[in-house]
């Protein structure tokens, strides 16, 4: 087909995909009394974390959309968290302190929230699978005070995040207690949230007042000769913060049994994302970089038609633990964040894995909305993943395009989005191939 009847082609689904693109299909809601001590503070960084930082271009406005709602006592009431436009879920996190328990108007702005909670649950229950599908309340309560538990009504049979622990340090200032705070609030919330999420994607039927998704699961891929004592410390970490599991060979393998197949499922059936520990002798094992591989490697899922048009990614975070030698480039890592490893920051390769869970999972969602939005002509020729491509799967897609024939192939993928040097590289090594993002604005 010459090119510009190819490129006209082109236009015509990235003008569908710009004309029909759904809502999100996440949005966090976090409320508070204006007089809550560091709730202001707490609320920001949450912004931050999940919807972008606001002085960052690249990242402004690219996560998750974060809501306030703020009241103080003799203004008008809170304004009520309204139901997501096409389905969806809707998070409401209230920073409860003592004045919001005493609040009349407060209560009932989280009674009401609960009871949405039930009443989505119940009608999902008596739905079919794409009803369960359709909309979702969570409240998901954060403790700033004792007094948050004398919350009453089936709010207080939730079990609230914690961000205070049992004893609070004797000497700390309000900054640090705010920062210290804030860590805390922001690990729990996305392990919360991105475990929800996880088991939404899996068919998972979420009820709070039922029994809850099976919890995130990391896999810690390390090379026996140099890596064991990160990945041991990693894995106490995991253990020791939140209620994340993770798979370490040296512990979950059975002896006496047989492992590689093992190891296979343990990748690409039971780890929601992957920690690569990457030290000298890591690129020199092949079997780590089997399992890089296969956790890299996209899963294609059926869109609305029945066409395998979706494409799953898993996360992948690379600690780099490098020391002396000159190692070999590992291509399986794609475009995987890395961090330098510091045994103090730990925590903080916990927090980037969640996150990348999360949002790989959201993305996913976007993805299958997206798609199904699209106009029947056009979803034979779409493909979308839920991160951005590789090469490895550039060259996927590629392939199933030719193999189902289609010869204007459109891959979409989420922002942000990539540089315009990638974009044409990507161009003249892919030539059959459009690639755009979800929220792309530019011409084919």
């Amino acid at each position: 087909m010459p090119a510009n009847q190819r490129n006209s082609s082109a236009r015509k689904v990235v003008a569908a995909v710009r004309a029909s693109s759904p809502s999100a299909p996440l949005c966090i809601y976090v409320a508070w009394h204006s007089d809550a001590e560091d709730a202001d503070f707490l609320a920001r960084d949450l912004y931050r974390w999940f919807r972008g930082d606001p002085f960052d271009l690249q990242a402004c406005g690219t996560g998750i959309p974060v809501l306030f709602r703020r009241w103080k006592e003799g203004g008008a009431a809170p304004e009520p968290v309204p139901l997501p436009s096409g389905g969806g879920i809707r998070v409401l996190v209230p920073l409860v302190d003592e004045n919001f328990v005493i609040s009349t108007r407060w209560r009932n702005f989280v009674h009401r929230s609960v009871g949405q909670s039930v009443r989505d649950a119940r009608e999902a229950d008596a739905g079919d699978a794409s009803d369960a599908d359709a909309r979702m309340t969570i409240v998901l309560p954060v403790a700033l005070h004792p007094g948050a538990f004398e919350l009453a009504g089936a709010v207080a049979s939730l079990n609230f995040l914690r961000p205070d622990p049992p004893s609070v340090p004797a000497i700390e200032t309000a900054e640090q207690r705010r920062r210290r705070r804030a860590g805390v609030v922001r690990h729990q919330l996305t392990e919360a949230i991105g475990r929800l999420l996880l088991a939404r994607n899996q068919g998972f039927r979420v009820d709070q007042f039922a029994a809850p998704p099976a919890p995130i699961s990391v896999f810690l891929s390390h090379a026996k000769a140099d890596g064991v004592e990160i990945a041991t410390d990693l894995r106490q970490e995991i253990r020791s913060r939140g209620q994340m599991q993770s798979f370490h060979d040296e512990n979950d393998l059975a002896f006496g049994f047989e492992y590689q197949r093992a190891l296979q499922r343990a990748v690409r059936e039971q780890s929601a994302a992957m920690v690569v520990v990457l030290t000298d002798r890591y690129a020199s094992r092949p079997w780590c970089r089997r399992e890089l591989r296969t956790m890299r490697a996209v899963q294609m899922l059926p869109g609305a038609d029945g066409l395998e048009r979706i494409g799953k990614l898993s996360p992948v975070v690379v600690v780099d633990a490098l020391q002396e030698q000159a190692v070999e480039h590992l291509p399986e890592l794609g475009p995987s964040p890395v961090l330098r490893w510091r045994p103090e920051q730990c925590g903080a390769v916990i927090d980037r894995v969640l996150f990348q869970v999360l949002q790989y999972a959201h993305d996913l969602q976007r993805a299958a909305r997206l798609h199904a939005a699209l106009p029947k002509a056009a979803r034979a020729s779409t493909w979308v993943v839920n991160a951005a491509p590789d090469l490895t799967v550039l060259a996927t897609i590629s392939n199933l395009a030719r193999a189902a024939r289609c010869r204007n192939p459109v891959l979409l993928y989420p922002d942000p989005g990539v540089t315009a040097d990638t974009r044409r590289a990507w161009a003249e090594w892919f030539p059959g191939l459009k690639c755009r993002s979800f929220d792309e604005e530019g011409t084919a």
